[in-house]
């Protein structure tokens, strides 16, 4: 049989996995947002692209607006000092 390469240990394995609020531009409600890892969202904020959110009562996609994106980019910030 042929050698396999050992196993790396599970947490290594985990993307660290966000959760934040954004707010809906139809309904006006903060609705959480998940799916992007920490440095997902680091490198779109870095670059300047746009980030997308979701609201599931109005099924609407939509771009994270400027404030959304200041407090999501400050609470990253705080989070990595």
């Amino acid at each position: 049989m042929g050698t396999s390469a050992p196993l790396r240990p599970e947490a290594e394995l985990r993307v660290t996995e966000l959760t934040f609020l954004a707010t809906c531009p139809t309904c006006t409600q903060e609705r959480r947002q998940n799916g992007f890892s920490f440095s997902t969202v680091r490198r779109l904020l870095k670059l300047g692209l746009p980030i997308d959110g979701y609201c599931g009562p109005c099924g609407q996609l939509f771009q994270l607006s400027e404030p959304d994106r200041s407090t999501l980019a400050e609470s990253l910030l705080s989070t990595s000092q």
